[in-house]
């Protein structure tokens, strides 16, 4: 069996930065393939539908770099089926979960089994994105857990090759490794997480990320 990965990424369609994405050729050429650019000619919706094919190939990198070497990131090798299903990468297909709610995309990808527990939410003006979707997660994970959230904690480890030297999120437990795969998103109004709250033994082992002794792991 392959250990059960999860990527995720979440898209605010409102943001002016993501708005008429889908008319500018270039960007729809730099992340759809043939069958994608196909697809959006043909729907009443273009901008659901790219920013759908974007955040799909974005949660598919996601479980890509954890099953290494991380691959270089070019969207148009990532190619998502015109149903929103999956998502294949080389020799690897990977599942796929596309929710779309008002202006929010919501994607979620994984290796194998059940889908990932999937949360997405609003957050306020002015408010740190990236501690808003950690704080989601663990307040979610401590109800399944039947904990205090105070009892979680997210780290990262050192990756030299990463764009920012940081691994995937990882979940700690009282200070110890928890068997729960976890993917972070935000963009505009929205935080989301996904995780794996069951794992199986790999049939390949996940990227070995060198860990220095001056490098460790990052507490979110």
């Amino acid at each position: 069996m392959t250990l059960r990965l999860a990527g995720n990424d979440v898209v605010d369609l409102g943001d002016p930065a993501n708005e008429g994405a889908h008319r500018r050729a270039r960007f729809v050429a730099r992340v759809c393939g043939e069958r994608e650019r196909a697809a959006l000619a043909t729907t009443d919706d273009p901008a659901g539908l790219l920013w759908s094919f974007f955040a799909a190939k974005e949660a598919a990198f996601k479980v890509a770099s954890k099953l290494g070497p991380r691959p270089v990131f070019a969207h148009q090798r990532f190619l998502v089926d015109p149903s929103l299903t999956s998502v294949q990468h080389g020799d690897d297909v990977f599942r796929l979960s596309v929710e779309r709610e008002g202006d929010r995309v919501h994607a979620v990808a994984w290796t194998c089994g059940e889908p990932p527990l999937a949360v997405a939410a609003s957050v306020s003006a002015g408010d740190d994105l990236g501690i808003a979707a950690r704080r989601l997660l663990v307040t979610s994970l401590a109800r399944s857990f039947r904990c205090s959230p105070a009892m979680l904690a997210i780290v990262r480890d050192y990756a030299p090759d990463a764009w920012d030297n940081l691994g995937p999120p990882r979940l700690l437990r009282y200070g110890t490794p928890v068997d729960v795969d976890v993917s972070l998103s935000h963009d505009g109004r929205f935080v989301a997480f996904a995780a794996c709250l069951a794992t199986a033994a790999p049939a390949r082992a996940p990227s070995n990320r060198t860990q220095s002794a001056t490098n460790g792991p990052h507490v979110l």
